[in-house]
C-alpha cells in the first residue's frame, strides 16, 4: 500500500463546516510531506451542496450507498482508503486538523498501530455539557473494563490507524457505536500499540448534532451484548 495519509471524514448534511475545515486539512498535510487525500462520505442522495464543495476544494466526495448512518459513512470510508495511513475524523469542526502532525509523529516515532486523540489525557478536554460528559466517561469506562481496552477515550472518533489492517475487519455496527467495535477488533491482534494524544474537542461550528442521546444509549447497550458474543465465540473456536 502507498505510503501517505487517507482522511475520511463522514459528513451528513456538513457542508457549511467543511467550507472551513477542508482549508485546513489541506493546510496540515501539506506539512507532512507525503502524498495524502480527504475522502468526504456524503449522504446517498444530495442534502446540500457539499458534492459542489469538495469539487471545489481539492477533496473527493463519495457517496454512501444503502444506507445514511454514521456506521456505514465509516465502512465506505475504509473501503477507499488508498494510502497506508487512515485519518477519521468529524465534519463539523470539532477536530482540530493540526492534531494529526501530532498523530503521525507518534505513529511514526514509536511504530505504533493506531493513535487517539484523547478528552481524558493530559492536555485533552471537552466543551460537552455535564449530561453528555458524565454519560460518555461512564460508557468509556464500561467499555475498558468489560473489553480490557487500552485507552481512555474509547467513543472518541478522531483516531490514526493503519489501513491495511482496518480493511480486514468485518464491521458491522451502524451507528456510533462502530468507534468501539473498531478499537475492540484490533486491540485483539497479536503485538497491538496505540497511544493517546491530547485532543480539545470543541463545539460544532455550525448545524445541529447528529448524536441523539437515546440512539447513542441504547446503541452502546447493543453494542456490548453483541461484541460480548462475538469475543465468546472466538474463545469457544479457540478452545
Amino acid at each position: 500500500m502507498k505510503n501517505g495519509i487517507s482522511v475520511v471524514i463522514p459528513a451528513y448534511r456538513e457542508e457549511e463546516n467543511l467550507r472551513f475545515l477542508l482549508p485546513e486539512i489541506h493546510t496540515v498535510l501539506k506539512q507532512t510531506l507525503l502524498p495524502y487525500e480527504i475522502l468526504v462520505i456524503d449522504t446517498c442522495l444530495p442534502m446540500d451542496h457539499t458534492e459542489e464543495l469538495c469539487a471545489a476544494q481539492n477533496a473527493l466526495c463519495i457517496r454512501c450507498k444503502d444506507s445514511d448512518s454514521y456506521g456505514n459513512a465509516i465502512r465506505t470510508g475504509i473501503r477507499h482508503a488508498q494510502y497506508d495511513k487512515t485519518v477519521v475524523m468529524d465534519g463539523d469542526g470539532s477536530h482540530q486538523p493540526e492534531v494529526i502532525l501530532q498523530m503521525l509523529a507518534a505513529m511514526e516515532k514509536e511504530n505504533l498501530d493506531l493513535v487517539v486523540g484523547s478528552r481524558y489525557v493530559p492536555g485533552g478536554d471537552s466543551v460537552n455539557g455535564p449530561i453528555l460528559k458524565f454519560l460518555s466517561i461512564t460508557l468509556n469506562l464500561i467499555f475498558r473494563l468489560l473489553f480490557h481496552l487500552p485507552v481512555k477515550d474509547v467513543s472518541g472518533s478522531f483516531r490514526m490507524y493503519r489501513t491495511e489492517q482496518l480493511q480486514k475487519l468485518d464491521l458491522q455496527c451502524n451507528f456510533f457505536d462502530i468507534l468501539e467495535e473498531i478499537l475492540i477488533k484490533l486491540s485483539r491482534q497479536d503485538h497491538f500499540r496505540c497511544r493517546e494524544v491530547p485532543l480539545r474537542f470543541q463545539k460544532r461550528n455550525a448545524g445541529e448534532s447528529k448524536r441523539h442521546l437515546f440512539v447513542f444509549i441504547f446503541g452502546y447497550l447493543a453494542t456490548i451484548i453483541r461484541l460480548k458474543r462475538i469475543c465468546r465465540k472466538k474463545m469457544n473456536t479457540i478452545l
